[in-house]
């Protein structure tokens, strides 16, 4: 059985050697709209595509233990590359990592490292890590947060 993950990257893979580059979805909410990007090798585009809405700041790079040994690296990389200065945090990969201990973990690193409010938030990976970071962002002197889904889909908003 193949995972869904797998799947979409051969899909990607399969559209992107046919000549389909990348497809864009526009999301129209009631008080926002947002473009959700979905293309194979996008994870390597991270940092120019954070870097054509974000001025270079501290970037907290969040995953899971899981995400974090497959893409962290890699995506930070790019920040890196792109100007911005990237702190990597991961927690244990799981449901019960959905807590208020994990999340006052991860307040307290960025505290550590002297983020601010003009400082960003990226999720890399979806479920947990997307809630997490979502509330972490909200919550931590009202943040901004781009989130990454592992499913090779970006999303990026401000």
């Amino acid at each position: 059985m193949i995972s869904c993950l797998e799947w979409t990257k051969k899909r990607l893979t399969r559209n992107h050697k046919r000549g389909i580059k990348m497809k864009t979805v526009d999301v129209k909410l009631t008080n926002k709209t947002y473009q959700v990007m979905i293309a194979a090798g996008l994870l390597q585009q991270a940092g120019q595509l954070v870097a054509n809405v974000w001025s270079p700041c501290k970037i907290a790079l969040v995953s899971d233990s899981n995400v974090a040994s497959l893409y962290q690296r890699q995506v930070a990389d790019t920040l890196t590359q792109a100007g911005f200065q990237v702190f990597c945090y991961d927690f244990p990969a799981g449901e019960s990592s959905k807590s208020l201990t994990v999340l006052g973990d991860l307040a307290r690193q960025l505290a550590a490292d002297a983020f601010n409010r003009d400082d960003g938030v990226i999720a890399l990976g979806g479920g947990v890590t997307g809630d997490l970071t979502g509330l972490l962002a909200a919550t931590y002197m009202r943040g901004h947060s781009v989130h990454s889904d592992a499913n090779v889909t970006v999303s990026a908003g401000r």
